[in-house]
């Protein structure tokens, strides 16, 4: 049998840290912001779309951004939103140790489940969520159909 060298395991979680350490040498980025003040990636504002009647709703969540930043633009496959969240001074303060709150600017444009009518579209601004309501196009419309008994 051969003979290695021991070494004291310790805690499951010590080797995963340096497991981690080792994974952000090789490639140079940090994964998990372990105790480290990291620079957050692009903002990137969270969508709900879901139907409501003969409308579909977008709500989406723009913390931090006055409505004057906000720029929308839609077709009638498509809606674009874009704008800037500023940053804020930072300083250096005792347990202060990373932040995952990202600004800047940001656009996100996502397709249409359905066809609207683009010039119909309702937008509202309240408590940092944006809230749309994008009225269906005629010829998406579900019809009700008569039937006649013969």
């Amino acid at each position: 049998m051969p003979i290695m060298r021991w070494r004291d395991w310790g805690s499951p979680f010590r080797e995963l840290a340096h497991l981690q350490d080792e994974m952000e040498r090789l490639f140079g980025q940090t994964f998990l912001h372990r105790g480290r003040l990291v620079e957050p990636g692009p903002f990137t504002p969270p969508i709900d779309l879901y139907t409501e009647g003969d409308n579909l709703k977008v709500r989406v969540d723009l913390p931090g951004v006055k409505r004057d930043d906000i720029k929308l633009t839609c077709t009638e496959t498509a809606l674009s939103i874009s704008g800037s969240r500023e940053t804020e001074r930072r300083e250096k303060r005792d347990g202060y140790d990373f932040t995952e709150r990202a600004w800047g600017e940001f656009e996100r444009t996502i397709e249409l489940p359905s066809r609207i009518d683009a010039s119909k579209v309702e937008a509202a601004f309240r408590d940092g969520v944006l809230d749309l309501t994008l009225p269906l196009h005629e010829q998406v419309k579900p019809k009700q159909i008569e039937v006649k008994v013969k």
